[in-house]
């Protein structure tokens, strides 16, 4: 356990003691962000709970450096995500001590990219259902708007497509 140690050096001629004269120290523990997930482009303000944080010097994603990062207490960081590769990355924090010897977690998550629309073109003034968008990374689609209106997603979404209603928009 951490804490301060006495230290006894014996030869035949006698001892030494120095009083707590050798300190172990504790590394630092990261718990589970908040949020866990965020956009490659990085960016993402997370919270970081653990322990032993006081004086952390570093915190690192996948090996890269946080944007920027702050340590609130000894218990709590905020760290701005660096851009990253899509899928899971280890969390690390660095403090005189040394690196977290548990890491969290943090899963970059993959832009997402349309590569068609079905129908392409519908008549104004009505709302037309059964719009289908496909492309990559469209799993976690949550919003998807037409000229500035919102389609709402009615089926879906999956990895690859949405289908959504497309709103009446005024001749």
């Amino acid at each position: 356990t951490a804490g301060a140690r006495d230290v006894v050096l014996t030869t035949s001629a006698g001892s030494d003691t120095e009083t707590g004269g050798f300190t172990y120290t504790a590394l630092p523990v990261v718990g589970t962000l908040s949020p866990a997930s965020g956009p490659a482009s990085g960016g993402t303000a997370v919270t970081i709970p653990g322990s032993n944080f006081t004086g952390a010097t570093k915190v690192t994603f996948a090996g890269t450096n946080a944007e920027s990062f702050e340590v609130i207490d000894s218990s709590t960081i905020r760290a701005i995500t660096p851009a990253g590769t899509a899928g899971a990355a280890t969390v690390e924090v660095t403090t005189p001590s040394g690196a977290s010897f548990t890491d969290g977690t943090f899963t970059y998550v993959a832009a997402p990219t349309l590569s068609d629309i079905s129908p392409t073109q519908v008549p104004a003034g009505e709302t037309t259902t059964g719009v289908v968008l496909t492309g990559t990374n469209l799993a976690t689609a949550t919003a998807v708007t037409i000229g500035g209106q919102n389609a709402p997603i009615t089926a879906g979404p999956s990895a690859t497509s949405v289908t959504i209603t497309a709103p009446n928009l005024a001749a």
